[in-house]
């Protein structure tokens, strides 16, 4: 991601999504905590998976020391996802109810779609440059602005685009750009380095104070003039209230 260090206030809402491997548990992509006791993130990390493959760990700024670890009972992914990133949404429900603290805060679902130009304030654990070896602990923060939906098509019809891999080396996300749709929320040209990365995947995107957009895809983690896409919390609403806990 690069970008600068967040501070306790930033994103109390965020969560580190950890599935156990061979060597342990790892961070696997972000979310966020929403209503009583449940976790909204993209199908993308979901997808394959059962509810039982997971832990929710939140409530402070170093991932390898949050303060809260929950288990997750019961995954429900958008039946449109194909794995093309159109509708790339889940929502997990946690064992128990979110307990709210300085450091842990559930957010709201926007109403509305942010206007082009309106300010995004994304956070997550992802390294600054596709070929990181490691992760850092610290959450970070960029703000990029919205683009147009115009914009952001013509800037993204190349070859080939990646959210780059896990912490445990697993590729993120297909290897061919789709076309925009109306599930998409797209962020302007990436200046200095700062955009989507390797282990932000599925982290939120706020606007106005309330969750806009899940970090779904971008065309060059780092590189600039790029564009980050994130999934449209306001083009789901319906179905995201209908799953939310």
């Amino acid at each position: 991601m690069g970008g600068g260090e967040a501070d306790a206030a930033t994103a109390p809402y965020q969560v580190s999504v950890v599935v156990s491997g061979w060597h342990g548990d790892y961070h696997a992509c972000g979310g966020v905590l929403v209503g009583t006791k449940s976790v909204v993130t993209a199908a993308q990390c979901t997808d394959g998976h059962k509810a039982g493959d997971f832990k929710v760990k939140y409530g402070g700024l170093d991932r390898t020391r949050l303060a809260v670890t929950q288990n997750v009972t019961q995954i429900h992914q958008h039946e449109d996802y194909n794995g093309a990133l159109g509708h790339d949404v889940a929502v997990r429900t946690l064992t128990h109810a979110i307990q709210t603290t300085d450091q842990v805060r559930t957010i709201d679902l926007a109403g509305t779609a942010p206007a082009p130009g309106a300010e995004l304030t994304v956070t997550g654990w992802g390294g600054a440059q596709p070929d990181a070896t490691g992760l850092p602990t610290n959450l970070k923060v960029i703000r990029e602005q919205v683009a147009t939906p115009q914009a952001c098509q013509a800037a993204n019809e190349g070859p080939g685009f990646a959210l780059g891999r896990s912490e445990d080396g697993r590729a993120l996300g297909p290897v061919s750009p789709p076309v925009l749709d109306a599930t998409m929320l797209c962020g302007a040209p990436v200046t200095k380095g700062e955009s989507l990365c390797t282990g932000d995947g599925r982290g939120p995107a706020i606007a106005g104070g309330a969750l806009v957009g899940i970090a779904s895809w971008n065309t060059g983690c780092g590189r600039n003039g790029t564009n980050d896409v994130y999934t449209s919390i306001t083009a789901l609403l319906p179905w995201l209230n209908s799953k939310i806990q």
